[in-house]
């Protein structure tokens, strides 16, 4: 007989997979390379603005590097 945290750990791992173990491995990796790109847009954005302080260009150069998605 299942002692029950066991049963309550195997009642979650059936819930986490949402349709089959491969599924949920491709939604995992999108939802981590979709908050990767976030951020790797927000820390370029910051980049920009902080090299082209008080530069006349500055707002052309930051607004053209949001273009990927």
């Amino acid at each position: 007989m299942l002692h029950h945290c066991q049963k309550c750990l195997a009642l979650f791992r059936q819930r986490f997979i949402l349709i089959n173990r491969s599924y949920t491995v491709l939604w995992l990796g999108s939802t981590i390379s979709f908050i990767g790109d976030i951020l790797f847009m927000t820390v370029l954005t910051l980049w920009i603005g902080t090299l082209l302080h008080n530069q006349s260009y500055a707002p052309l150069a930051t607004s053209g590097n949001g273009g990927q998605r």
